[in-house]
């Protein structure tokens, strides 16, 4: 087994085990399962030969053979919710929560004239992904704009699972409000039962940094994701049946390419240069090199084109200070407006003038509402924290945002024993890290962008070469897509 296939290995056996537990318990009970744990699950149900469990889409579910028939029903409380009209009322249901019954769940499907016979949780809250191991137990608005008192403990749930996947911890970093909280007491509430290893956690708030998810990120992977439609967080085991439902994987995510591992977070400029001066090794490293210089004349060529995106690029890079040709993102971006958010963000986070002239043509555009939705984050704008990258990080990534940085700074453990550059914070001891390999498990509550998680990567295999590395956002979001969720919720 090589390094980048150890914990998937731990991930598969632990959610065979807990599909098993269902197969013997509930026999012949058909599962539904929400859209992002189904393609993983119904993999592992192959893969154990489970054959007495049939699990399907939660979409599905009124293809039910009886209106009496006894169902499971297995997701995230809110992606239950979204399906509950397409439920028989006279089926018999058993709601799997993940990974932890919540009461208001259970309130709103009370309200509804079902008839479930049980709530419980679904101990297995993990999807994984190629580059991360995804805990998809809420989204940003999930842990920072509504109930946090059940995302709280939701995550602690799921990190007292790993725990027990993978064993203890001896250190536990917690930087942020809600990390530290969650921090503090996880050591002390672990059974005693399990084995400490050479195992580190890192909590980092995504509230720490909320304008990088936002910002036209300038590097490869980040034109990429504003650009092109692609998923690069595939399973790195893809059933069949997963490429008839996702985007179509590009390429240059393909396990054969490590070249976009090193190209990813450099510049475009960068890119070429290297793409012009790489010599070519054999037929595979050729195609690889053709592919890259396909893509990139793809991009730029779609940039071009996108007018909206290279004027929210100019407006960041404070090429276009006319307000009213800023506004112009308003008529262009009239489907969504996600753009002329983003860059009414990126004005206020510079102090540009013309924010106020900004927000006054999407209050009179879009209306007040609008608006006063996307304020809810200003506060976490205001008070973002600004670190840098330690000295002997600066060479691996031509731009990295606050939470890289954080990162990169403690497992460089070069910060001053009496004092984390960010506060509030956690951190269980003040000792050294030790030179011995280490495995570090990175939770970022309120979920990661391509871009953010490659420089993370990055500066992981590059800072501790010998160490394993295991991402862990609760989602994985593109700044369009993190900013419709926060001014339409």
């Amino acid at each position: 087994m090589n390094d980048k296939e150890w914990w998937q290995a731990h991930i598969l056996k632990a959610a065979t085990a807990a599909l098993s537990t269902i197969s013997k318990i509930y026999i012949g009970c058909p599962v539904y399962v929400d859209p992002i744990f189904y393609f993983f699950l119904k993999y592992v149900k192959d893969l154990a030969k489970l054959d007495k469990l049939d699990i399907f889409p939660l979409a599905n579910i009124m293809q039910t053979k009886r209106d009496n028939d006894m169902v499971i029903v297995l997701g995230s409380p809110g992606d239950i919710l979204t399906y509950t009209n397409n439920i028989s009322q006279k089926a018999e249901i058993i709601f799997l929560t993940v990974p932890i019954p919540s009461i208001s769940f259970k309130f709103n499907i009370m309200a509804q004239p079902f008839n479930p016979i049980k709530y419980d949780g679904w101990p297995f809250p993990f999807v994984p992904r190629k580059k991360c191991l995804l805990m998809p137990i809420g989204t940003f608005t999930d842990f920072y704009l509504s109930n946090q008192a059940y995302q709280t403990k939701a995550l602690k749930a799921g990190l007292a699972i790993l725990a027990h996947i993978f064993g203890g911890f001896n250190r536990v970093y917690g930087i942020g409000t809600l990390s530290s909280k969650v921090a503090s007491g996880f050591l002390d509430a672990m059974p005693p039962n399990i084995e400490r290893c050479n195992n580190n956690l890192i909590l980092l708030d995504r509230t720490l940094d909320l304008l990088t998810q936002l910002r036209f990120n300038e590097t490869y992977i980040g034109f990429m994701e504003e650009l092109i439609p692609f998923d690069e967080f595939d399973l790195e085991i893809t059933p069949p049946q997963q490429m008839q439902v996702f985007n179509r994987r590009t390429p240059a995510t393909t396990n054969d390419d490590d070249l976009f591992e090193d190209i990813a977070v450099r510049t475009i400029p960068e890119v070429r240069r290297r793409l012009n001066v790489m010599g070519i090794s054999n037929s595979l490293a050729n195609d690889i090199k053709n592919t890259h210089t396909d893509l990139l004349n793809k991009m730029e060529q779609l940039f071009k084109e996108n007018y909206p995106k290279a004027l929210l690029f100019e407006t960041q890079n404070g090429l276009v200070s006319d307000p009213f040709t800023q506004s112009r993102i308003l008529a262009l971006d009239k489907d969504s407006y996600e753009l002329a958010f983003r860059a009414l963000t990126i004005l206020r986070s510079k102090g540009d003038k013309t924010a106020e002239n900004y927000a006054r043509f999407l209050g009179q555009a879009l209306g007040v509402q609008s608006v006063a939705r996307w304020t809810r984050i200003d506060e976490f704008l205001t008070t973002a924290v600004s670190v840098s990258l330690p000295t002997k990080a600066k060479a691996y990534c031509a731009e990295v945002g606050a939470l890289a940085a954080i990162f990169a700074t403690i497992i460089t453990d070069e910060w001053k024993r009496s004092k984390f550059p960010v506060s509030p914070n956690y951190i269980s001891t003040q000792t050294p890290v030790m030179n011995e390999p280490q495995r570090w498990f990175v939770v970022i509550p309120g979920g990661l962008c391509a871009a953010e998680l490659a420089a993370m990567r990055v500066l992981a295999r590059n800072i501790r070469p010998t160490d394993q590395f295991v991402f862990i956002p609760t989602n994985m979001q593109s700044p369009s897509g993190l900013m419709s969720e926060i001014i339409r919720k």
